[in-house]
């Protein structure tokens, strides 16, 4: 066996930690150390690596910081052993869908879904427990993720519980809630793509620091807008609270998100041309170019005419074109309001305006951008959220669901132009994100996917858990986009939920076990796990995702999984016929995966192997 090429996967989410230790020793092989626990990171050599000065510890600096904040940080390169677990029983369209819906622990799940989702996420619209004393929270013990030393530390109970209120009478009230919030930032920036946006709305108790925490993970350029979604106001002592926050942020600085299309009574024209102090031609050489006119549209713009000595005529037309330049009523040579460098940006914001035979180009101040305050009745959360989620699942226990404008308006401004776009969303409450996606890809025809995450909260009388409630509610808004709209397009989801590994303690473990408890563990895989449940934990190990089409076949009476098509193929049964290899191999298949022990010997192992090298040579082989 020793030239076999088998890898055993690890079935466990990717070791963040190992791996950046790995770069930094690739750049500076002087700061890496051996530890307890292998290779570790000598930081102070590390400071001065990367300094031109002697650095001195303990220098004061702008940040945020708190009780709990480096535990926090530290939680998210802790890798998991968690898994995925279908529920195809509360799923709609499962063998065709690409949407997920996964019930659990969010910080859990951005764990697992990182290597598969690793910058593929164009948007992240979050909606967190708005720390108002009176909101569960996720309560976690960062350094620990095994179910054993949770519920030993009293972080969770016998139901495994891991949410409770945060009143303000807490000592940590504020530490907790940022703990809470940091870690799964963190991980979430990994996942968004390069020109991705994070979303998250807020309200007064926590929005100022919830802006530091975005500015310190992201680096990079943050907008905040503010909604008015309850017109009617929370009445305080002194005001009444009518307001929200939206913060923008950008994984990379320098891009622009799409235009919200409003009517012409929203918007405030003003001309183009440049009257005010130093606006002659003189004062800005690079604003004064023709704006070309056909038809009454803008259909290009000319060169700059940057001869002083040159004196164009006001709306000169030349082949049925009019080329209009920034010359007043009274012939004075003025400029543009924008260079000709910056123009073709602001071109959707043009207009044609004719007056007495005369051409204007208008510029829409507000026209196809994002308000700094949303006042429209349609934000209203009472009117467009309670009462639409009403109307979708009665007797839901939702008291404030979202407006799905405020959620749709959000998610539009990233993703209009990107009909493929992911969108997650891990605080999914009722699933208005993934409403709002719908309504978005019915009205576009777009194939946009949704991703929503939420812990398996109580329910009420009506519903187990408020999972049930937004499973149900995804189900009555496409049932009824489509009859509206008969719009064909995805209006499906596959559900998992979070458990722990398929896999015994000894896949992860096997220097603890006695050579006494060496029977016990003939088989590596738990006894309740089903094929569906490998695969799905073989899919994410190997950083496939969830959404790929899976293809069940029967082969020789082996039951074979076709992961689009030919990226994945894996057999889990007991006892293997060497006679599928030949079926299998028809595809080239990227990857084969199979059970350690549906091999009763070595023997039986290097034959398959050595089949599948002569028939696919291209194709790797792992087992578990």
């Amino acid at each position: 066996m020793d030239n076999i090429e088998i890898s055993k996967l690890d079935m466990k989410s990717k070791d963040i930690i190992k791996e950046n230790v790995e770069k930094i020793g690739n750049i500076f092989p002087n700061v890496i150390v051996e530890s307890q626990n292998g290779k570790a990171i000598d930081f102070e050599l590390l400071k001065q690596e990367l300094s031109n000065q002697i650095v001195e510890s303990n220098k004061e600096r702008y940040q945020l910081t708190w009780s709990g904040k480096r535990k926090s940080g530290f939680s998210t390169n802790i890798p998991t052993t968690k898994t995925l677990r279908p529920l195809k029983e509360k799923s709609l369209d499962f063998d065709n869908t690409k949407n997920i819906y996964i019930e659990g622990d969010n910080l859990e799940a951005l764990k697992i879904l990182q290597e598969s989702y690793l910058n593929k996420i164009k948007c992240i619209y979050i909606d967190p427990p708005y720390n108002t004393g009176r909101n569960l929270i996720y309560k976690n013990d960062y350094s620990k993720s095994v179910y054993d030393e949770l519920k030993d530390s009293g972080q969770i109970n016998e139901q495994n519980d891991k949410l409770t209120t945060n009143p303000v009478s807490n000592g940590r009230f504020h530490s907790d809630w940022l703990s809470m919030i940091y870690s799964r930032i963190k991980i979430a920036r990994r996942l968004l793509s390069q020109d991705g946006v994070l979303i998250c709305a807020i309200d007064e108790n926590e929005v100022n620091t919830l802006g530091i925490i975005l500015q310190e993970i992201f680096n990079t350029e943050l907008y905040c807008i503010s909604i008015i979604h309850n017109p009617r106001g929370i009445q305080g002592i002194n005001f009444s609270f009518t307001h929200e926050y939206a913060y923008f942020v950008f994984k990379n600085s320098g891009k622009r998100i799409g235009n919200r299309k409003i009517s012409d009574k929203e918007i405030d024209f003003r001309n183009l041309r440049d009257n005010g102090s130093q606006s002659l031609r003189t004062d800005a050489k690079n604003c004064f170019y023709p704006i070309i006119v056909e038809d009454n549209n803008i259909v290009g713009f000319g060169e700059v005419l940057t001869d002083l000595n040159i004196h164009p005529k006001q709306n000169e037309k030349i082949n049925n074109q009019i080329y209009i330049y920034p010359i007043d009523k009274n012939g004075i040579e003025r400029k543009w309001r924008y260079a000709r460098q910056s123009i073709d940006e602001i071109k959707d914001m043009l207009k044609v305006n004719i007056k007495n035979n005369k051409y204007e180009i208008l510029l829409g101040k507000n026209f196809g951008t994002y308000r700094t305050v949303w006042t429209d009745a349609r934000y209203d959360s009472n009117e467009y959220g309670k009462k639409l989620l009403n109307n979708l699942v009665p007797n839901n226990p939702f008291d404030f669901p979202k407006s799905l404008n405020t959620v749709l308006d959000c998610i539009y401004a990233v993703v209009e132009k990107d009909k493929n776009a992911i969108i997650l969303d891990f605080f999914s409450g009722s699933a208005t994100t993934a409403h709002a996606i719908m309504e978005l890809n019915a009205s576009d025809n777009g194939k946009r996917k949704f991703i929503m995450v939420q812990y398996p909260e109580e329910g009420n009388k009506h519903y187990k858990t408020i999972c049930d409630v937004a499973q149900t509610r995804i189900k009555n808004a496409g049932k009824k986009i489509k009859e509206e709209t008969n719009a064909d397009i995805d209006y499906g989801f596959r559900v998992y939920k979070i458990d722990s590994s398929n896999m015994k303690d000894i896949y992860y473990k096997p220097t603890q076990i006695q050579q006494n408890q060496l029977n016990m563990f003939e088989a590596n895989i738990k006894q309740d796990r089903t094929q569906e449940d490998l695969l799905t934990q073989v899919i994410l190990d190997l950083g496939l995702t969830l959404d790929l089409q899976i293809q069940e076949k029967n082969i020789l009476e082996n039951k074979v999984y076709f992961v689009d098509k030919n990226s994945l193929i894996a057999c889990f049964d007991d006892k293997i016929n060497i006679d599928i290899i030949n079926e299998i191999c028809k595809t080239n298949p990227q990857r084969i995966v199979f059970k350690e022990s549906s091999f009763t010997s070595d023997k039986d192992k290097i034959n398959i192997y050595e089949k599948i090298r002569k028939l696919s040579s291209k194709t790797q082989i792992s087992i578990i």
